[in-house]
């Protein structure tokens, strides 16, 4: 259904938002004496057709229905004597009953996004400070495996000196050292999925910023 919103003050600018997201009906122009109201304004931030002629607007073959929000009834009955077959008026009362449903949805909609979102960063800094704790671990891990492989070269170097009397240590030593090598390619792993998830929490805040934007 396509809809020409007459009036174009405060009410234009919520219905304006509602029928944006709506696939089966759309707003095709809004019409109001002043060029600069709100509504108008918003309208062609939207890519909407404005006009200061009412009469223009409901002469449009595409019009279907004609929103009257001025709430004046002699806008009400120029609207209806300009009407051809198979368009339709609702009146600024009937609107208001719209109105009032469609803010008190909005509202609800919000405060369910508040509270999403105030869980979204709970569970964000929880995450958050897991990482760091990770990062943390990870470092001091790093460090007795880079001491570990240290000991492990010095014990093979010994038991290779030590010929065949130091055979058995150089085995204790490439046991170490395989072990380390085992125990880095862990903590490497450990790094990667560390690191995908301070990526992934930058795009899901990027992404939260971004819905809330809409509520704006």
């Amino acid at each position: 259904m396509n809809i020409a919103i007459v009036g174009g003050g405060h009410a234009a600018l919520l219905l304006l938002e509602y029928f944006a997201h709506m696939n089966d009906s759309r707003v095709v122009g809004v019409a109001d004496v002043r060029s600069d109201a709100e509504g108008m304004v918003r309208a062609r931030e939207l890519g909407i057709h404005t006009t200061t002629s009412m009469e223009s607007l409901i002469a449009r073959p595409e019009v279907d229905l004609v929103l009257e929000i001025t709430g004046s009834a002699q806008v009400r009955e120029s609207i209806v004597a300009l009407l051809r077959p198979g368009q339709e008026v609702m009146s600024a009362a009937a609107v208001k009953v719209m109105y009032d449903v469609i803010a008190q949805r909005t509202r609800q909609n919000v405060a369910a996004s508040q509270r999403l979102s105030e869980e979204f960063h709970g569970f964000g800094r929880r995450l958050t400070g897991a990482r760091e704790s990770i990062d943390a671990s990870i470092g001091r891990v790093d460090e007795v495996l880079s001491a570990m492989k240290i000991v492990a070269l010095n014990a093979k170097i010994e038991g290779t000196r030590a010929g065949e009397a130091g055979r058995a240590f150089g085995v204790v030593a490439d046991e170490m050292k395989r072990m380390a090598v085992n125990a880095q390619s862990a903590v490497d792993t450990i790094r990667k999925a560390s690191t995908e998830t301070h990526a992934t929490l930058d795009e899901l805040d990027r992404a939260e910023k971004k819905r809330l934007s809409r509520f704006e």
